[in-house]
């Protein structure tokens, strides 16, 4: 099981299954564009903090969906989004598989020692 937890990992899947989601039950009439606009224009611009449950209820009122399943799976719960399920209604396939483990840091140099491991870092891949 997972014991730690990236939230800016977290908040990336969140913010693609609300951007799907949006897309999908308004039929493309509304995205999370929309809402970023809708929020800058209500706070950003004019500098004035959005309240703890702003962001759902603009959400709310600029799509015209209630939500608040989404809201309470995704961001306060602790389920994963149904990304599989999202990306398949838009004719995308995403396969997830166990991770074999790292051969090394991230932040380690290819053929470095790693400072965490204390073993040799591997080559880096070089992409297509």
């Amino acid at each position: 099981p997972n014991s730690t937890i990236s939230y800016y990992t977290k908040g990336a899947m969140v913010a693609l299954a609300l951007d799907l989601t949006l897309r999908i039950e308004t039929h493309g009439a509304t995205s999370l564009d929309d809402i970023m606009r809708e929020l800058w224009r209500r706070y950003g611009a004019r500098g004035v903090g959005l309240p703890e449950d702003g962001f759902e209820q603009l959400v709310a009122q600029v799509s015209g969906l209630a939500l608040g399943d989404f809201f309470d799976r995704a961001v306060r719960g602790t389920e994963d989004p149904p990304l599989v399920a999202l990306l398949a209604e838009f004719g995308l396939a995403l396969e997830l598989r166990a991770s074999a483990g790292p051969d090394r840091c991230r932040r380690c140099r290819p053929r470095a020692r790693c400072r965490r491991t204390g073993r040799r870092a591997a080559r880096r891949e070089r992409w297509a």
